[in-house]
């Protein structure tokens, strides 16, 4: 018995050092081509071995603790994967079936190697175990998805093998008749085919429109080929199937070989933004005509796409020089997801606001306004009058963060502040004004020079009185 279960041991550390060195299982390029590794140099909290050396999860009477320490070849958007694993349907699997599902951050965690710290993906579950549970060796298949830097989604699966010691036999009292009574536990030599990665004929989903997903499978087994697989997805809610069939047949895939299926969608045009599944499903036979059942799963991030309806801000025709008035900004929500931080600014020459009209979120169907001052300062030049040319410019955010801009173009004349009639009136008062002084300084010259008369005069009659003497 000690001689079976040790030659079973070495298969199986044999089995997880080639999967963990095998790149075409953890590899899945996005179109910017970044992808995820697994490291498999370093040792990590929780491990007693590399990846490279063969490393195998802990397991204690309650738990299995899975650790995967991966590394990004490329950006990551925000630094930020999700992780969950895939524990299989049967009822013979030995953890507490449950949502596993966590974001796990880019940070630096130490290596035991060295004491450094090493900047990674660090995956850890803790699974539950069972506590009826039969010995043997267990795929756990952990699907990764992350965004890379141009937005493009990334979705990988990563296989890690549990073994388990401390339950029972296959055969023992209380086994399921589901289990195999033979020597070797089954779980072992059975072929297994998993989801590999998935991509989608366009880069964003939108809800509403069509799109193509294609799926690529992997043959995990290292010697057994699978035989007359039948490939069916069945999609979540929201989730609309294009294609004539949601079967697919493969009639052979080797072992450690990939094949890739197809099938067109369309997320409902009602759907909120958010991420929907699509379930694969294969049903397979061995070369002994054993047949397997085995499930994925497809995740799909759609969104809605943002519309939003904007009424005419109503600028006036003409404003005086140092005048303030208001202006209104209407914003209706036209689509089916939140518009966010809603805001109108208007910029021109010779005109200042007190600042921007906020409406901040906007429901679907919902309508907000917001209101701002314009004060009239002048153009620059050679005259503070004229028409002065601007726009409002309105800004928003989608679901997704984004932010989107619309503008209005607008025209003004900018006036003095005096009225026509006012300035006629001040003109003819001047000119009035200028005569009156004319005809002041003419009476004052004419006076003048009559008295200067007179006294040229008196000399006159002065000097010829003495000449007679």
């Amino acid at each position: 018995m000690f001689l079976r279960w040790k030659r079973i041991l070495a298969a199986c550390l044999a089995s997880i050092l080639c999967i963990s060195q095998n790149t075409g299982i953890s590899f899945a390029e996005s179109q910017s081509g970044t992808r995820l590794a697994i490291d498999n140099q370093n040792i990590y909290a929780g491990m007693k071995n590399s990846y490279a050396r063969g490393y195998v999860p802990e397991v204690d009477g309650r738990r299995a603790v899975v650790v995967l320490p991966l590394i990004a070849k490329g950006k990551i958007s925000g630094k930020r994967i999700t992780a969950a694993p895939r524990l299989g349907e049967s009822e013979n699997v030995p953890f507490v079936c449950k949502n596993y599902e966590k974001s796990v951050r880019l940070c630096g965690h130490k290596v035991k190697k060295d004491g450094e710290k090493k900047s990674c993906y660090l995956v850890v579950f803790s699974l539950e175990l069972k506590r009826e549970r039969y010995n043997g060796t267990y795929p756990v298949n952990i699907a990764v998805t992350a965004e890379d830097g141009a937005g493009g989604e990334i979705c990988q699966d990563f296989t890690v093998y549990v073994i388990i010691r401390n339950g029972k036999n296959p055969g023992e009292e209380g086994a399921s008749s589901g289990s195999d009574s033979s020597e070797n536990p089954p779980v072992l030599f059975a072929p297994k085919v998993v989801v590999d990665s998935y991509h989608f004929s366009k880069k964003r989903v939108m809800c509403g429109e069509k799109f193509r997903a294609k799926i690529i499978l992997r043959n995990t087994s290292k010697k057994e080929a699978v035989r007359n697989m039948l490939v069916t997805v069945t999609p979540e809610e929201h989730v609309e199937l294009l294609s004539k069939s949601a079967g697919v047949y493969v009639e052979k895939l080797a072992a450690g070989k990939t094949c890739q299926v197809s099938y067109g969608f369309k997320v409902s045009g009602g759907a909120p933004t958010g991420q929907y599944g699509i379930g694969v499903a294969m049903e397979y036979a061995d070369g002994k005509a054993n047949a397997y059942t085995a499930q994925g799963t497809v995740k799909v991030s759609a969104r809605q796409r943002a519309k939003i309806g904007i009424d005419p801000v109503s600028v006036p025709r003409e404003i005086k020089l140092g005048e303030t008035m208001e202006l209104q900004a209407q914003v209706m929500n036209l689509g089916r997801g939140r518009l966010r931080n809603v805001r109108a600014v208007m910029e021109a020459e010779g005109l200042s606001s007190s600042g921007s009209a906020y409406m901040g979120d906007i429901e679907a169907g919902a309508f907000m306004s917001g209101t701002m001052e314009m004060t009239a300062e002048g153009l620059t030049g050679d005259s503070l009058y004229g028409t002065a040319r601007g726009k409002v410019t309105f800004y928003y955010e989608d679901e997704t963060g984004k932010e989107r801009t619309q503008e209005q173009a607008f025209e003004t004349s900018i006036l003095s502040p005096v009225e026509r009639g006012e300035e006629d009136e001040v003109a003819e008062d001047a000119s009035q004004w200028w005569i009156i002084m004319s005809l002041i300084g003419a009476f004052l010259v004419a006076t003048g020079g009559a008295c200067l008369v007179r006294k040229w005069r008196s000399a006159q009659r002065g000097e010829g009185g003495a000449d007679e003497e």
